[in-house]
């Protein structure tokens, strides 16, 4: 069955081709996959893309589907968070690692739904890195 949004469909295919690059080797990256160079030639994402590949590896073998919820303060991701988990909770084994640049207030608003939070106060960045989220799926082992 052919979707019918484009839009949908060019999403659908920059999600396989993420999720399976192996298939997609021609296909172009996406700006967050590219390596990013500095002026004398060092990539100062390498560390970060090897230690996100390391992460995806136990989550294939653990066949743990991960969702990135990504968006501006304010946005609603906590309260589509909260209505995701209520709904899908009597079906399948879910948690969530929650990061924060200052608080756990988000945290504790998901905690309060019965699901395992790991909150990672992020400090000056607004987003994890693979390390902050190797240490939360250790937590949550």
């Amino acid at each position: 069955m052919k979707p019918e949004s484009h839009s949908f469909s060019r999403a659908l295919e920059v999600a396989q081709a993420n999720q399976f690059p192996s298939l997609y080797p021609n296909y172009a990256l996406t700006a967050m996959q590219m390596p990013l160079i500095d002026n004398i030639g060092i990539n100062l994402l390498a560390a970060n893309q090897h230690q996100a590949t390391h992460n995806q590896e136990h989550f294939d073998a653990w066949k743990l589907l991960c969702i990135n919820v990504m968006s501006s303060p304010g946005s609603g991701k906590t309260s589509l968070l909260e209505r995701t988990l209520t709904a899908l909770a009597p079906e399948f084994a879910m948690a969530v690692l929650e990061g924060d640049m200052t608080t756990q207030l988000d945290a504790d608003r998901l905690v309060a739904l019965g699901v395992p939070v790991v909150p990672i106060t992020t400090g000056r960045s607004c987003h994890l890195d693979a390390a902050m989220v190797e240490s939360g799926q250790k937590m949550l082992r």
